[in-house]
């Protein structure tokens, strides 16, 4: 059979799959290419590739079957190029599937750092062969592990983290990521030890600048003077002394050296390159006021935003701790781009309403019962509600001199350019509380300002109205919040990890001879 013999009888199958699906007479034709040219790899490869496009499970399948080791690769090699790989899915995992050990090993460390992780972890094989391949690999026991970290499935991360510690005990990025993640679920000891292993036996100093952010107030004047000396002694990066100044500034900031802190803050701020606030929120609340539709939908999503360090990852602890809801952390989704596409086709919001569930499917408990606690997310309120009518949000407020200053004390400029100024984060945060309050006049039901000092004053009596406001009962595990095991990546993460106290209100004070000229 000749190439255009194929060609035409391709043809004729693509039609009938076009208007019968898989009828019969489809079967048929491709059952008989398939069989004519099983020796023929080039012809069986074009075949796989033409049913890969019309996606044709069954027959890519068995055209895939038929090929040999090279052509495997061949065909995920293309569709990797193609940047394909998401969108076909399916296909992906059948590939991978079908690719030797060899191949197998190298295709999956690209396919992770295409950064499909729900993916990569799917085309994981199990059998033991391939598994003790894996184990003596440590840039796959890396990439596995990065994918199991960004899906935050902590148990299975520590598990591969663990066997490339096991594999090479000098693997210092390895141990550091290991002890991020027991600090992530609140496992302090276990991560302390980790970053002492890697400070002493590698001079990692992010591992030191992580050690001063959890460590004991005991311990803290011997590790700030290693710190100092590391300084002088030490020709450190910008982003490493950065972070550096930003460890010692808390550190100091919880021995009640409080001038002390504020210069390291100062110090910190002042490395990091100002940038313009890319998302002015006064331009969004403006921009989806020409939102023209609302979407006839059922979910009611539940979010959880306001200014950064206002309480939104306290606020979720405490939901997320009710029988009915289940935390999913910062779930980036809505942004300035999707907007204006929003803008643009009313077929995108459809789109972008489904793409939403979807996502949120991944998280266990599906759209109604995941909590985004994205901070952003309260420059999108106008948008979100009209892809889902039934949206509530809990917007965290907390007064302006402990917001501005607590967010002054994190290195986030780079995620929030404001934030490295505190006459900019103070204009940032009065916006944004112009942007809530027209919010409110227009879905006033569904939007409930909730002020982090009431929390801390009238704890009981605030979780009940909040309840009252998502339609649940109270429930005391909810007082229980600093129980909880999920894991936290959030600047709140310590914090959260213990009861309720007043410590950071009015913290303000404390550093009032800095801030005289601005509040």
């Amino acid at each position: 059979m000749n190439n255009k013999e194929i060609a035409k009888k391709l043809e004729v199958a693509y039609n009938l799959f076009r208007n019968e699906g898989a009828s019969l007479n489809y079967k048929n034709i491709n059952n008989e290419l398939l069989d004519l040219n099983k020796n023929n790899i080039q012809i069986t490869l074009n075949l796989a590739i033409h049913y890969l496009y019309i996606d044709d499970l069954f027959f890519f399948e068995r055209a895939y079957s038929n090929l040999n080791d090279e052509s495997k690769l061949c065909i995920f090699n293309q569709i990797f190029h193609a940047g394909e790989l998401t969108e076909k899915s399916n296909i992906c995992k059948i590939i991978m599937k079908g690719l030797s050990n060899k191949d197998y090993i190298a295709a999956l460390i690209r396919l992770a750092s295409y950064g499909d992780h729900e993916l990569t972890i799917k085309c994981l094989k199990e059998d033991s062969h391939t598994q003790n391949q894996i184990k003596n690999n440590i840039d796959v026991l890396e990439v596995v592990a990065n994918s199991y970290l960004k899906l935050d499935r902590q148990n299975e991360a520590v598990h591969y983290l663990k066997m490339v510690l096991s594999s090479d005990p000098k693997h210092y990025v390895s141990r550091y990521n290991l002890a991020l993640t027991y600090e992530n679920v609140g496992e302090f000891e276990q991560a302390k030890l980790l970053f002492k292993t890697n400070f002493k036996h590698h001079n990692h100093t992010q591992s030191l600048t992580r050690l001063l952010s959890i460590e004991c107030k005991e311990k803290l004047p011997q590790l700030l003077r290693t710190c100092e000396n590391i300084i002088k002694k030490s020709e450190l990066s910008k982003a490493e002394l950065t972070d550096l100044y930003f460890s010692m500034g808390t550190a100091f900031d919880k021995l009640a050296e409080f001038g002390r802190a504020f210069e390291y803050f100062k110090l910190a701020n002042n490395l990091i390159p100002f940038s313009e606030t890319a998302n002015d929120p006064i331009y969004l609340m403006e921009e989806q006021h020409k939102i023209s539709y609302q979407l006839q939908r059922d979910e009611s999503p539940v979010f959880i935003c306001g200014m950064f360090r206002s309480g939104s990852t306290l606020i979720e602890q405490i939901v997320s701790a009710h029988s009915q809801f289940d935390s999913g952390g910062e779930i980036e989704f809505f942004t300035a781009e999707t907007l204006n596409s929003c803008l643009k086709s009313n077929n995108y919001a459809n789109e972008l309403a489904n793409a939403y569930e979807k996502k949120m499917s991944l998280y266990g408990g599906g759209i109604n019962r995941v909590i985004n606690k994205l901070p952003d997310n309260v420059l999108y309120i106008g948008l979100i509600k009209a892809l889902f009518p039934n949206a509530k949000f809990i917007i965290t407020q907390r007064s302006i001199e402990d917001t501005c200053l607590s967010i002054y004390f994190q290195n986030i400029a780079n995620n929030y350019p404001y934030a490295s100024n505190l006459e900019l984060t103070k204009a940032y945060y009065l916006k944004q509380q112009t942007v809530v309050k027209h919010w409110q006049s227009k879905f006033n039901d569904d939007i409930l300002t909730f002020k982090y000092e009431d929390l801390i004053s009238y704890t009981e009596q605030s979780l009940k109205t909040l309840c009252q406001f998502l339609e649940i009962e109270f429930e005391k595990d909810m007082l229980n919040f600093y129980k909880n095991t999920n894991s936290i990546r959030t600047a709140s993460y310590h914090q959260v990890r213990s009861k309720l106290h007043s410590g950071s209100v009015g913290r303000f004070k404390n550093y009032k001879d800095f801030l005289s000229d601005i509040f």
